[in-house]
């Protein structure tokens, strides 16, 4: 359940309709409300006292609809520019990160508060009462014109926020700040590297499952509930060996895990462990840091292309790509070994590694930047900073492997002899920081 929640919310958050809905729905309710309060004698004493302005029906009508009639087309105006937007990201930046701008709570905001500004105008402007027999709902009108003016103030920062959000290097940092966001929340959860014990895992080798989970569908796993499995795998008293991870592609029928133990109802077993992983037609964010990840690689592949040759743009990502991998080893990785209450072993995890992580970002980085020496230069010298910042060996080990490779490809590629002598020099500062 907690993985479909978490699923749900990751999508819910990215999504047009559910915050301007809420708005819309707030203004049906609140515009009756209104009127209501308006009617009442406490509404006229206020009304009174406040000092609101005091208008004819036939001006309250008039104002009313233009304001309306103004916030409809304003509206059209947003999804417009909206839309312009998100074209031009998808060209320049890369149709994945739509999701970006989708999740942008300043565009729902301005879709939510034209709407519903228009619906209460409407609503407010259905109990002015031409005859004047009941009065002019003051409260519910002045309100409606606050409603407009602070609509035209969300559209002046709306428009601010859309020509800042298309710009390569605010949308390279904000997607290397949820990168980061990402990566700190495996700390959080109290599963850092440090923490974990794998002498703790018992030895499969040579047992034979008693079941295998297979995959329902084809897709990719988007959620796990790593708890719910541990709670899954404590009543029962079994071991759950999890084959797969999130961001992990899963053909139908594919084992995704494997039970050990003495099952009693495998077909119930296995309709609630695959109840705890959400399977879907495309990675997300929720759980798969290493999608975050292929975000920056995607845009500084873009950049590298013979047709963009934009290297700024490359190197921006790289030191972003540098800046979240010391995020992780100061974090640490998920702990593959999960117990129960009573420290008994329960699930093993497929868990990615630091070096899982770093051959995600820097494989894909080095084969584009094989020719183009600026960026192989810069992505050994942030190695060279990451070995700064780091102590455990395999960090160390992962990060020469890579350091080796990019440098033998700038080599490779350099044609001038100061070109060589500055690429193995930015190799042996890197070599020097791993021996100290």
């Amino acid at each position: 359940m907690r993985a479909h929640l978490q699923y749900l919310r990751e999508r819910l958050g990215r999504s047009f309709w559910l915050l301007p809905s809420l708005m819309t729905l707030s203004a049906l309710i609140a515009a009756p409300l209104s009127l209501q309060l308006d009617a009442s004698p406490l509404g006229r004493s206020l009304a009174e006292s406040s000092g609101l302005l005091s208008m004819r029906a036939e001006g309250a009508r008039l104002i009313l609809s233009t304001i309306a009639g103004s916030m409809m087309t304003v509206a059209s105006l947003v999804f417009s520019l909206t839309l312009v937007a998100l074209t031009l990201a998808a060209a320049s930046i890369g149709a994945r990160l739509l999701d970006r701008y989708m999740g942008s709570r300043v565009i729902q905001v301005a879709l939510g508060l034209f709407l519903a500004t228009f619906v209460y105008a409407l609503l407010v402007l259905s109990g002015v009462d031409a005859n004047q027999e009941n009065g002019v709902p003051q409260i519910s009108t002045v309100l409606t014109m606050a409603l407009a003016v602070a609509s035209f103030g969300w559209l002046i920062y709306f428009i601010h926020s859309l020509a800042a959000g298309i710009q390569v290097d605010n949308v390279i940092a904000e997607v290397a700040a949820e990168v980061t966001k990402e990566v700190r929340r495996l700390g959080t959860r109290g599963l850092a590297q440090e923490s974990r014990d794998e002498s703790t895992a018992p030895d499969l080798e040579g047992r034979q499952p008693a079941l295998e989970v297979g995959a329902a569908a084809s897709g990719y796993l988007q959620t796990l509930d790593a708890e719910g499995l541990v709670e899954v795998a404590a009543e029962a008293d079994l071991l759950l060996e999890v084959l797969v991870r999130p961001g992990h592609f899963v053909l139908q029928d594919l084992t995704l895990v494997r039970v050990y133990g003495e099952v009693a109802e495998a077909a119930e077993l296995a309709r609630r462990i695959r109840g705890l992983m959400v399977l879907g037609p495309r990675r997300t964010a929720a759980q798969d840091v290493e999608f975050s990840l292929n975000l920056l690689v995607e845009i500084a592949a873009r950049a590298l292309s013979p047709g963009v040759n934009d290297y700024y743009t490359a190197l921006a990502c790289v030191d972003h790509i540098a800046a979240a991998l010391a995020a992780l080893t100061r974090t640490g990785v998920p702990a593959a070994v999960r117990a129960d209450g009573d420290g008994q072993v329960r699930v093993l995890l497929l868990v990615p590694s630091f070096s899982d992580f770093a051959d995600a970002a820097l494989d894909p980085l080095r084969q584009c930047a094989r020719d183009n020496l600026p960026v192989s230069i810069r992505l050994l010298e942030n190695l060279r900073m990451l070995a700064q910042c780091a102590r455990d060996p395999e960090v160390h080990q992962a990060l020469l492997r890579h350091g080796t490779l990019i440098a033998d490809n700038a080599l490779a590629a350099a044609r001038a002899d100061k070109d060589r002598e500055d690429v193995a020099e930015r190799l042996a500062d890197l070599q020097a920081v791993l021996e100290t």
